[in-house]
This record gives C-alpha cells, structure tokens and sequence, in this order.
C-alpha cells in the first residue's frame, strides 16, 4: 500500500471536550492519508463519557485526532480517525 505510515506510542487520553473519558497505553496510529485507524488497550475509562461525542485522541505530546467511528471489544479500543482541517494560524504581537 502507496503511502502508508504507523505510529506508535506508550500513553493516550480518550477525551470528551476537557474530561478525560478514558485512560490509554501502547496506542498506534496506522493507514494513509484519509483513511487512519487508532488502536489502544484502556487501561480505566468513564463508560458514559467514551459513549459521547465528539471525541478526540490526545497525547503527552501533544498530537490530538479527531475520533470518527469508535470500538471497544475487552480491553481493546479501535476508532478510525476524522482527517483533520489545516492548522489555523494565530499571530502572537510582543506587549
């Protein structure tokens, strides 16, 4: 497959605007362009805050992803990921 890429990370947050919904370890990110899939084990989670939406994927540093649709089988969580919109600009002026 053209183009594919996977990253792998230790730790995650499954978050629900700014409440954590759930607690995440050995996550990756693999796919292309369009079409990425998350795959985490969860370690604790809010079974109420996970059922909302939106939902985002947040790492320690800093990477964030939208989630599209969401799985959880046991332990096991798999969410294909929206594509993300250009980062917007802000201009900071010295004081």
């Amino acid at each position: 497959m053209a183009n594919t890429l996977a990253v792998r990370g230790a730790a995650a947050e499954l978050r629900w605007g700014y409440a954590k919904a759930a607690t995440l370890r050995d996550w990756s990110v693999a796919g292309q362009p369009g079409a990425w899939t998350f795959t985490a084990t969860i370690i604790d989670g809010d079974t109420f805050r996970v059922s909302q939406r939106p939902l985002q994927v947040i790492t320690p540093n800093g990477w964030t992803w939208a989630v599209g649709t969401l799985q959880i089988a046991g332990r096991t969580l798999t969410a294909s990921l929206i594509p993300q919109e250009r980062p917007h600009a802000v201009l900071v002026r010295p004081t």
